[in-house]
Parts: structure tokens; sequence; C-alpha cells
């Protein structure tokens, strides 16, 4: 006797799977987030009193030297990448409609990526780094990281095969690349770097090339793609321009691939490879112009819809970080500006508005709009999130009008032959304790965060109003804009 139920069974069972799988990534990413921010603050207190007990002094696995790439590398393989892949997959599956048969296999992914990034900490922690940026991680624990992104990046081309689904949707373009890309980046810097060992100047180029890549070319990408849905969606509007659209995509990526020598303008590199970089920054502001314009057009007279609506203030809100990042990358890259700002706090502007700024409050954004619909659940401190929205606008803004101030009077003091470096680590003393005053407002807000999180995943409140973080516009179609 056949039995009727089995294939509702089996596909509730699948659809629980799913679920389970992207509410692992956005849980563990939170987590990550909250620990990021402890060891960013932990940084910024060494920063400014080396020698204080909070800056746990005399603590060898808690060095400066050590706490930096920990927060660094769980910013970016911990928050930033496992929460942007959870919410890639969720956006890509709901636009292409693909069914979660290999959830096993995506839940997988997801474990290994968690157990080499604690593995990778720990090895940081010990003393074991590589000294090179983003690439601190032993090789050989680093290639959990690559496996998992692996198995997600098959597993989503497989299903696209099978439906013959097609990429015509914008933030499809976005958040498909961003995951191809992390392949390329990830893989060159991986090998050419950390196990060929290149010397001389070919080393740090290509490392300043990855870093770039993992920041313009990866998360970047998941970003935008996840503000062309939140955007549209939140003011009951579809995209205004395909053509602006496709401007955007392609300009930007085109031209930040060849951005990456950021980091080391004035360097003993070719001339030429520095001129590039310079060029490609200030090109970059064409493309972001483009997308400026289309998001500005679609918001056009609804900006008010972002005051009730917290998914689509944090998108707003990241976006003009964003801009804001476009163009201080390029001023900087001026080489009389350059001269200035090289070597003070002025150069961690960019990446405050880029990664803590349009980046971090987009995920943010993403997570409050995909939770209440993953788990059919609505949040439980409406209040709590408006306030955690303040705290890290107040901490992003101050932290980055501090570092461009404090990164100009640093600059002119290590230019100036009469003034004393003593002196000059003095003078900038103030912009210390406030860089610690913002890190610990932005610690703050993301804990207010992770609780929020946590009380949704832990208690069921099933009345999902439109005052807190519910859009206001339908599922389907007003992101879904062809740029084919």
């Amino acid at each position: 006797m056949i039995n009727d139920t089995a294939a509702p069974l089996r596909a509730g069972r699948t659809l629980r799977l799913s679920q389970a799988a992207i509410a692992f990534y956005l849980l563990t990413g939170t987590a990550w987030l909250i620990i990021a921010s402890l060891f960013w603050w932990l940084n910024t207190a060494q920063a400014f009193a080396p020698n204080a007990r909070y800056a746990f002094a005399g603590v060898p696995w808690l060095t400066y030297g050590r706490v930096w790439p920990a927060f660094t590398n769980t910013f970016v393989f911990g928050w930033a990448s496992l929460t942007g892949l959870g919410v890639a997959l969720y956006f890509v599956s709901r636009l292409s409609r693909l069914s979660w048969r290999a959830g096993v296999m995506i839940l997988t992914a997801g474990i290994i990526w968690n157990l080499s990034l604690v593995l990778g900490l720990w090895h940081v922690l010990g003393g074991g780094s590589t000294g090179r940026e983003l690439l601190e991680i032993n090789p050989s624990i680093s290639f959990g990281l690559f496996l998992a992104a692996v198995l997600i990046i098959t597993w989503l081309l497989v299903e696209f095969w099978a439906y013959r689904n097609e990429l015509r949707s914008v933030p499809l373009w976005y958040l498909m690349a961003a995951l191809l890309c992390f392949i390329w980046v990830f893989t060159t810097g991986q090998v050419i770097v950390n196990s060929w060992h290149t010397g001389g100047p070919t080393q740090p180029a290509i490392q300043s090339w990855y870093v770039n890549g993992l920041y313009q070319l990866w998360l970047v990408p998941l970003a935008l793609g996840a503000a062309y849905i939140l955007i549209p969606e939140g003011v009951q509007r579809p995209v205004y321009s395909l053509a602006l659209a496709r401007i955007g995509f392609w300009g930007y990526g085109a031209i930040a691939v060849w951005a990456g020598l950021f980091s080391f303008l004035g360097g003993p590199f070719p001339a030429w490879m520095q001129t590039v970089t310079i060029v490609a920054n200030v090109l970059l502001i064409l493309p972001v112009l483009a997308l400026f314009a289309n998001f500005h057009r679609t918001l056009n007279g609804r900006y008010g819809l972002a005051g009730p609506n917290l998914p689509l203030r944090f998108a707003v809100t990241g976006f003009f970080l964003f801009v804001a990042a476009t163009f201080w990358s390029a001023f900087v890259s001026f080489r009389t500006v350059d001269f200035i700002f090289h070597f003070t706090l002025g150069m961690e502007a960019r990446w405050t508005l880029l990664l803590a700024g349009f980046v971090s409050f987009t995920l943010i954004g993403s997570v409050y709009y995909v939770l209440p619909r993953l788990l059919d659940r609505g949040w439980l401190a409406p209040g709590m999130m408006r306030l955690q929205f303040w705290l890290a606008s107040v901490g992003v803004g101050l932290l980055a009008l501090d570092q461009v101030v404090g990164g100009l009077v640093q600059g002119y003091g290590l230019a100036d032959a009469k003034i004393e470096f003593s002196a000059v680590v003095d003078i900038i003393r103030p912009f210390l304790l406030v860089r610690f005053v913002a890190v610990g407002m932005l610690f703050f807000s993301y804990l207010l965060f992770g609780l929020s999180v946590l009380l949704s995943m832990c208690f069921r409140y099933s009345e999902r109003t439109r005052t807190t973080a519910e859009p206001v516009a339908p599922v389907e179609t007003p992101a879904e804009v062809s740029v084919a």
C-alpha cells in the first residue's frame, strides 16, 4: 500500500533542514561579530593605554600583534562571510526557486567553515600567524574554508543547471558573482602567497590585491545584492533603471579588480602599477554614482519608509556609507594626499566606512529581513533593535570622523621634521581615546543585535508588525528586474 503522506513529510523535512542550515549560518555569523568586536575593542584599548590592566598587558596570547589579526579574520571570515553566505543562500534559493535536496551538504559546509575558523583563531592567538594580512591562518587550516565554499558553490551551480535557471535579476548577478569571486581570490592568495612563498615586491603586491579582492569582489557584491532586494521591496517599487543597473554591475566589477595596490602606494613598486591603482580608485566613483542614482530614484519620495522599516533603514544608511567610502578611497589614493595620510589613522577610515559601515549595516538589515520569514515569527524587542541602529550609526560616524581628523593631524606631525615622534604620539592620544569609545559603542550595538537574534530564535512571537523589522512590500518581483 502506497503511503500518500510520504512525499509531503519528506518535503517538510527538507524545508526544515534548509531553514536550520540558513539559521545556523546567521546565528554563528552573529556570534563571530560579537567575538570580533570584542577583539577590536581590546585592540583599541591597547593602542590607547598599552600598560593598563584592561588591555591585558603581559598576557602573551593577547598582545597587540595577535589581537589585531584575530579581529580581522573573525570579522571578515566569521561575521561578514558566514552571514553573507546565509543571506546569499536564502535570497538565491528564493529568487531562483531552488530545491533544498542538498541541505545536509550546506549545513556540513557551515560546520566545516566554523571549525576551521576556530582552529585558525587558536593558531593565530598561539603565535602561529604567518604575518600576512588576512592570510595569517595556516594554509592547512584555511583549506577548510576553501572546501566549505566549494561545497556551497557546487550545490548552487548544480541546482541552477538542473532547473535551467537564468541569472535575470540584479541581486542574483551580484550574489553569484560574489560567490565565484571568493573562490578565485581566496585560491590565488593562498596558493601564490602562502604556498609558493613568492619573494620580493611580488608578494606584497599580490597580497594587497588579495585583501582588496576579499573586500571589493567578495563582501561588497554580497552587500549590494542584498541591497537590491531590501531597498526595492522596502518601498514597494521596482528598480528604477536597468541601464544604470548594468553600468553599476559591470563597471564596478571591471574596475575594482585593478584597485588592489591601495595599501602600498609609495612603496617599492613600478610606477605604472601604482598609477593603475590610483586611476582605478578614482574611476570607481563612476559605477558607484550609477548605483547611487539608481537607488536614489528608486527611493525618491519614499525615504520616509525607512523610519519604521529597519531592514530598509539599515540598507539605505549602509549604502550612503558605501558612497562615502568610495569617495574617501579615491581622495586618499592621490600621491600628494597619500603622502600625508599613509601610516596614519586616516587610512583606517576606508575600512571603517566600507566594512563596519556598508557591509555590516546591509548584512544586519538582511538578518532583520530574513529571520522573520525563515522562522515565521516576529521580533521580541523592537525598541532594542532601534537602539542598536542608533548605537551603530553614531559609533561608525564618530569613528570615521575621528580617524579622518586624527589622521590629518598625525600626518602633518609626521611630515614635519621639527616635531619629535614622541610629540606626535602624544598629540593623537585624544583621538585614540575617541576611537576606543566609538568601538565600544559598536561592541554594545552588536551585543544588542546578537541578543535580538537569540531571542527571536529561542522564543516565538507570532505577531509580526510593520513598525519593527517587517518590510512593507510583497515578497515577489520588486527586486527581480532583468539585466539581460
